[in-house]
């Protein structure tokens, strides 16, 4: 690789091999950009990216930032699969099926997914954006996705956005008509995002498990999305008056939404370099901030050979009506203050977060 970029005329680069969380990977001059894109999403836990992105940020000088890309979006890795498993599918595919293989690939998620209100005020950065990831980008799993962008000093010029309206048909005329009046910043929140606000619908269809079928829940998502709004068209509206128009998911919104904000440039200035807007972060409260592939993939490990196994065991040791319906693996079993197995606490099979139903056979 080193010899690739000489060859290219990059001779004043070094490539290094080593881990990310590495601070010697980081040490020498100050940097004005750190990059890590696209394998964020297989970092073993929110840990080593919480130590990757200090390790980074601590490298960076005085206007320097630091891009993370990729991250998927823990609120919509249920569309993010719905998406996938009717994307090709014939249409007279039944809903029973594409139900079924969502739920097999919800539980067998292996890759880190983090939400964007993780960021909110994190350590040694003096402003953080989380941005869509770019629409026109060949990963299928772009749109659910976001970049984190983070500077470690206050250096680059952010403004505060005075007015913020929650979106509506309303809300989009109102907004063009103050753009036009020349007002110095202006935001809209919640803004539906066509592409991912139809997803959203698949997924909500299959976990109804209503059987409908690949082409009937493909015209449902075109409906949602022909309602909903391309991020370009209101980029075109932004500099239709000369405002630069950002796009931030730190809002955390469960739908994929965003937020969209709108800040004036002088006449000398480019496009681009207006103010950063400061974007507000949702609260978290009491939701996890990202999931943990490392222990789901343990469980799957032991769902694939503990499942059949038990099944096994069954259909030798107890008649029909007596073998289990449904087959769960399970980190732990919850427990009473007593020690006993708390029954009432058992999550019913549709209830165990990321694992969906194993097994279910008729009687």
């Amino acid at each position: 690789m080193g010899a690739a970029a000489r060859r290219g005329g990059l001779g004043h680069v070094e490539l290094t091999l080593g881990d990310t969380i590495d601070a010697e990977l980081f040490e020498g001059d100050d940097f004005e950009l750190v990059v890590c894109d696209s394998p964020v999403h297989r970092f073993p836990d929110a840990e080593y990216l919480r130590r990757a992105l200090t390790a980074a940020l601590a490298a960076t000088g005085p206007g320097g930032r630091v891009h993370f890309g990729g991250i998927r979006d823990l609120p919509l890795v249920r569309a993010m699969h719905a998406a996938s498993v009717v994307s090709g599918a014939p249409d007279d595919v039944a809903g029973s099926i594409l139900e079924e293989r969502w739920r097999r690939q919800l539980s067998e998620q292996d890759e880190l997914l983090v939400d964007a209100r993780w960021f909110r005020d994190f350590p040694g950065a003096a402003h953080v954006e989380v941005r869509p990831r770019p629409a026109d980008s060949r990963e299928s799993a772009a749109p659910f996705s976001f970049d984190v962008v983070a500077w470690r000093d206050g250096t680059r010029r952010t403004v505060e956005v005075p007015t913020w309206l929650h979106w509506s048909v309303d809300a989009r005329d109102r907004a063009a008509a103050m753009l036009a009046d020349r007002v110095e910043a202006l935001g809209l929140r919640r803004v539906p995002r066509a592409g991912v606000a139809g997803a959203v619908k698949i997924a909500r269809v299959l976990e109804s498990r209503t059987g409908t079928p690949a082409g009937e829940l493909r015209m449902l998502a075109a409906e949602v999305d022909a309602a909903a709004v391309r991020p370009e068209h209101l980029a075109a509206l932004g500099a239709r008056y000369g405002y630069d128009c950002r796009f931030s998911r730190a809002g955390g919104w469960p739908d994929g939404e965003l937020d969209v904000a709108f800040v004036r440039r002088s006449d000398d200035q480019a496009p681009g370099s207006a103010p950063l807007p400061r974007f507000p972060f949702g609260e978290l409260g009491d939701r996890a901030p990202a999931n943990d592939p490392v222990h789901h993939s343990l469980l799957a490990e032991a769902r694939a050979w503990l499942v059949p196994e038990l099944r096994r065991h069954a259909a030798k040791a107890l008649p029909a009506h007596q073998r289990p319906l449904v087959h769960h693996v399970v980190a732990e079993l919850p427990r009473t203050e007593h020690g006993a197995v708390d029954l009432a606490m058992l999550p019913a099979p549709d209830e165990t977060p990321g694992l969906g139903l194993l097994d279910r056979t008729a009687i």
